[in-house]
């Protein structure tokens, strides 16, 4: 994700500061902003990635449904 984020936002800081300067200013500003706070969703709970991938798993045996006679369609 960090990646990810520094990818997108760095791509515009390049095309940004030959167009707008602000655009690199507020796109460095977003780089620092996002690694902070992905940082500290890690460090609030590691195991996270593992939680995630075993609810994509899940997702196709437990369907969500409002009712238990639900009719499919």
């Amino acid at each position: 994700m960090v990646l990810g984020v520094i990818l997108v936002f760095g791509s515009i800081v390049m095309i940004g500061a030959t167009v707008q300067p602000i655009a690199s200013l507020i796109s460095a500003a977003v780089i620092m902003f996002s690694v902070w706070g992905l940082r500290l969703a890690a460090k609030a709970d590691p195991r996270m990635r593992h939680k995630y991938f075993r609810s994509i798993k899940y997702k196709a045996v437990y369907r969500a449904h409002s009712r238990p006679y639900r009719e499919g369609r």
